[in-house]
């Protein structure tokens, strides 16, 4: 659309709007009770390029032209303040049309507008283009827009919200019952199987009774124990290479947070704590049950040439792996994780375990019991302090765990349950808590969301008040300090306390040497600022995401091995290392579909048991 004013008149001439497709011309008279008129808003009248012009004037159409008698002229004429104004309305009708971006308006037809030699651009681009200078600018958005305000995963969270709203009633039954003294009781979580709960009570007991109770290992000299030249390295990848996957099964419905063997030297029993608080019992080389026929296919646990795994895997199709007899018990208040699972050191019917609900259970197998030993609520009433670990002292007499609060409690199980304190030893959470052997109890390591791992006197520690000053706490308890790059997810000496191993966040598995001439210098002159660092390093990638419990690598516990511990890989194997960081053996089995987490060791075995469970609730044993 273009505009001009010519003999009084405006002029506007439509492009391609009339019925053959040729310039169509309307003509209006620029009388100012026409044109300008005050209560009449020009933009809805010029500002529209595709209105159709008899929609403007009813008397008007494509070749109508307003014109005036020859007396109304020369009245028009005569008129010099009229003449004025109309000179006034049309400067302002052309100020009005350049500011909408409209052609000049040219006082003849004579006049050409000079042709620009770039391109032409269509007049409502233009107009989106070039805004008036006083218009409103338009409100500017982050470009990483919210998930909430965009709508996305809305469908996701309102069946996450509709689930916890069914859930929240038991939840609120199973908070004010947590603390209960209660019974063990078999629950039948698999629909398939005919025995009923009474059935499977019996087993579990049967099972756990008949177990032999540990003996107290006698003091063996160093250099007599784990022995860590290159025969002992070769012997241990040989026996490694021979071990195979015995037995798999799925144990419990829910992922699974901890793991331990009883002591038994004869069974090959787990315990394994889930997500949500119960605990499931594996005997997993009970021959009873066997796997499916599509099940029976063995590959090698490490890598060799391709005609000694032809030869293998030969010999593998004639193996069968089994899936041993599992029992599930719901042993502390549902939605709370089982972190922390272990055999009481001199009694084999007693297994303790810790949860997120702040509380340390002893099940009796014997009484068929539960019983809370630690209320970490009634220590902590102001914060949730939940349980991450737990550890044995002074032969299975003592307690003491961490929680993600930051504190560390202790309990002397010869003492009531209300004896029991607690010391806030960090700001954050503490993941993981390990006692030194041979130390007397006083030396204990533990590891935290605070990036750093730590050495403490528990002797310092159990001599201060227990509402002291953290400050205070970490001038007179903390013989040391490691800080790693990222948040440590755990540390744990092994069972001769010569050697500590870390895992962090930052994909780092670190090695410490220790020796009792150091550890007593620690105990006898602690020094914050003395350099502790790492004799050997391994890289590993610790990222397990929302979906995968918390890596944490463990030591072998059994004395009759050279010393090596065990961590999951990401991907869906089982890694063996030396003290040094260096790689051993990678378990790995087309059975093994998720990635081994939790991994677990027998203590007393004469040969190597290595365990490992996954997010999916399968426990897989190699012997």
């Amino acid at each position: 659309m273009r505009a001009r004013v010519e003999d009084d008149q405006l002029v506007l001439c439509l492009i391609g709007t009339g019925r053959v497709g040729k310039e169509s011309i309307h003509r209006f008279d620029t009388h100012p009770s026409i044109l300008h008129r005050s209560s009449i808003d020009p933009p809805s009248i010029l500002h529209r390029s595709s209105i159709d012009p008899p929609s403007i004037h009813p008397s008007i159409n494509k070749s109508s032209k307003i014109q005036f008698s020859a007396s109304s002229r020369r009245k028009m004429a005569a008129m010099s303040d009229y003449e004025r104004r109309r000179l006034e309305n049309i400067k302002k009708n052309q100020s009005l049309l350049s500011s909408l971006a409209i052609e000049s308006i040219a006082p003849s037809r004579k006049n050409k507008r000079p042709v620009s030699s770039a391109p032409v651009t269509p007049a409502s681009k233009r107009r989106r283009q070039s805004a008036p200078e006083t218009a409103v600018p338009p409100k500017r958005h982050a470009t990483r827009a919210s998930v909430r305000l965009s709508g996305i995963g809305l469908v996701e969270l309102k069946a996450e919200n509709e689930v916890a709203n069914q859930q929240e009633p038991e939840i609120k039954i199973n908070q004010a019952q947590r603390h209960l003294d209660r019974k063990l009781i078999v629950e039948n979580w698999r629909a398939k199987d005919p025995l009923n709960s009474s059935e499977l009570t019996t087993g579990l007991i049967k099972c756990v009774s008949s177990c032999i109770s540990p003996q107290s290992s006698k003091t063996i000299k160093q250099e007599e124990l784990n022995l860590e030249n290159d025969k002992e390295v070769d012997q241990l990848r040989l026996d490694l290479a021979n071990m195979r996957l015995r037995s798999l099964n799925r144990v419990c419905p829910n992922r699974i947070y901890s793991m331990a063997f009883h002591p038994d030297p004869q069974k090959s029993l787990l315990f394994i704590g889930e997500k949500l608080g119960g605990v499931a019992i594996w005997d997993a080389l009970n021959s009873n049950i066997k796997t499916e026929d599509d099940d029976k296919h063995f590959s090698s646990s490490v890598t060799k040439q391709p005609a000694e795994e032809k030869n293998e895997a030969e010999e593998d199709d004639e193996l069968e792996y089994l899936e041993g007899q599992s029992y599930f018990i719901q042993a502390h208040a549902r939605f709370s994780a089982v972190s922390a699972i272990q055999p009481h050191p001199n009694h084999s019917h007693l297994i303790y375990t810790s949860s997120y609900d702040c509380s340390i259970r002893e099940l009796n197998f014997e009484t068929q019991q539960s019983t809370e030993v630690i209320d970490v609520d009634s220590l902590c009433p102001s914060v949730e302090a939940l349980i991450s670990a737990f550890e044995f002292a002074n032969e299975g007499r003592e307690i003491w765990c961490s929680d993600i609060a930051g504190g560390l409690s202790h309990r002397d199980l010869r003492q009531p349950k209300s004896t029991s304190r607690r010391w806030a030893i960090a700001k954050k959470k503490i993941g993981c808590v390990s006692l030194g052997p041979n130390s007397n109890g006083r030396l204990a390591v533990t590891a935290g969301l605070n990036r750093e791992m730590r050495l403490w006197d528990l002797a310092a520690l159990s001599g201060l008040p227990t509402d002291s000053d953290l400050s205070l706490v970490e001038s007179r308890a903390c013989l040391l300090n490691y800080p790693h790059r990222l948040a440590c997810s755990s540390a744990y000496f092994n069972h001769t306390g010569d050697k500590i191993l870390s895992t962090s966040y930052d994909d780092t598995l670190r090695v410490w040497e220790l020796d009792s001439i150091t550890k007593d210098g620690w105990l006898s002159s602690p020094s914050i600022n003395t350099e502790f660092k790492p004799k050997y390093q391994a890289r590993h990638d610790n990222q397990t995401g929302r979906w995968v419990s918390v890596m944490k690598a463990r030591w072998c516990p059994n004395p009759r091995l050279p010393s090596h511990f065990t961590v999951g890989n990401m991907t869906q194997k089982l890694d063996i290392y030396t003290p040094k960081g260096e790689l051993l053996t990678q378990f790995k089995h087309h059975a093994l579909t998720a990635v081994p987490a939790v991994t677990a060791q027998h203590p007393n075995s004469t040969t190597n048991q290595i365990a490992g469970g996954t997010a999916g609730g399968k426990v897989y044993l190699w012997t």
